[in-house]
């Protein structure tokens, strides 16, 4: 899957009892980040993310580097960005090491 096919949110589906095209959302108001790109490899690409420092620029900028990113994080407070920084690059390698352990 490439970043282009995100932008396909919903799913049409004929019902067999009334015939209807009926559409499925893929993703709803309690889906995250990384479930919404857990299909996507990012690896290579360079993404710069403003406002890293909280709420949905932290959340972004974690799943991107996740994915594979190189994540660019353009804030103003340099002492809460290299904390995000640390505690992804902590996280990323407690998954690279969990999924060499199977």
């Amino acid at each position: 899957m490439d970043v282009a096919d995100i932008v396909s949110v919903s799913v049409n589906k004929i019902n067999v009892k009334t015939g209807q095209v009926e559409r499925i959302r893929k993703y709803g108001s309690r889906s995250n980040a990384i479930e919404v790109i857990s299909d996507v490899d990012l690896t290579g690409r360079t993404i710069l993310v403003t406002g890293t420092t909280s709420g949905i620029g932290t959340e972004t900028a974690r799943a991107l580097a996740l994915r594979g990113a190189h994540v660019i994080m353009a804030n103003r407070n340099i002492v809460m960005s290299e904390q995000l920084k640390n505690k992804i690059l902590i996280e990323k390698v407690g998954i690279c090491a969990i999924n060499k352990s199977y």
